[in-house]
């Protein structure tokens, strides 16, 4: 009896070691699990976004110039990678372009900026734009993943449209360069102070170009003049500001231009053939002069 009971007993406490080791492996197993991503390994995310190209509008072509931000301060994120899409399918890679974009390393509390060329689909009709970037990268020895959208709301949204600006690429210090623009005044409602803004080496009423009275439901295209007076690669900015039907002080940047400006060769060569004839024509008066004095004298003399 005496040893069936410490068989019983031997038993008892075999069972009771195999149940509290195998506890003890699943909580160290959990724990290094755990430890594989730790709370400190990198996030990419989108810090900031710019559009370059001026307005949104349908079939145009536009740069999203993207700030991405490494949040981690201890831990770099590597061999990053971008894929960007749209839910709505309203825009898409430029032709030409991939929708991948290898960012390479972000160290940590770092940032990269990075310009991803797009276009607005034709059936563009909306007062928004989404971005989605998905972000593939390393951080500790692990993979990691995120997704982040940009929403772009459409700044040429209001009373007007501004549907194309094209400014001439070649142009003279004082002399007059093409600035085309065309819009639509969307509402009922006609605009009065419908303005361009002009940033750059302009002359002073270049500044500022007026466009009058914008009729209610009515296209324009217009053909405006600009006056540089600096030679060289000059870069100016358009703003088209205008106050909307609610009272709203309304500015769409139009996008940033290149432009070479020339000295006005002409002009110097012409102010100088003007002096030399008006010397010309001095010396030639005198001369006359000259010659009747002469005259005067000689028919004194035979009388």
């Amino acid at each position: 009896m005496n040893k069936v009971l410490l068989f019983f007993k031997a038993s008892f406490a075999c069972l009771l070691a195999m149940l509290i080791g195998g506890a003890g492996f699943d909580v160290t197993a959990q724990a290094t699990e755990v430890e594989t991503v730790s709370p400190s390994a990198a996030v990419v995310v989108i810090d900031s976004y710019s559009i370059e190209g001026g307005t949104l509008a349908a079939g145009k072509e536009i740069s999203v110039e993207l700030t991405l931000h490494n949040t981690s301060r201890t831990a770099a994120a590597t061999n990053v990678l971008m894929t960007v899409s749209s839910s709505t399918g309203l825009i898409y890679p430029s032709y030409g372009s991939d929708n991948q974009f290898f960012v390479g390393t972000i160290a940590a509390g770092s940032s990269e900026t990075l310009t991803v060329p797009v276009t607005i689909a034709p059936n563009y009709n909306s007062e928004m734009l989404d971005l989605v970037c998905k972000f593939d990268y390393a951080s500790m020895n692990a993979k990691m993943s995120n997704t982040a959208t940009v929403v772009i709301p459409n700044s040429g949204g209001g009373s007007i449209e501004v549907k194309s600006t094209n400014v001439s690429t070649h142009a003279t210090v004082n002399g007059e360069s093409l600035l085309s623009i065309s819009f639509v005044n969307l509402t009922s409602e006609k605009v009065t102070d419908a303005e361009i803004l002009v940033k750059g080496t302009v002359s002073p009423d270049s500044k500022v170009i007026s466009l009058g009275t914008i009729k209610a439901n009515k296209n324009y295209s217009e053909d405006l003049r600009i006056k540089f007076t600096e030679a060289g690669d000059q870069e100016i900015e358009l703003v088209f500001a205008y106050t909307d039907v609610d009272g709203q002080r309304v500015e769409t940047d139009l996008g940033k231009y290149s432009v070479e400006v020339e000295e006005n060769q002409v002009i110097t060569i012409s102010n100088e053939n003007e002096e030399m004839i008006l010397w010309i024509g001095r010396g030639i008066s005198a001369l006359g002069l000259i010659l009747a004095v002469v005259a005067i004298i000689l028919y004194i003399k035979k009388k």
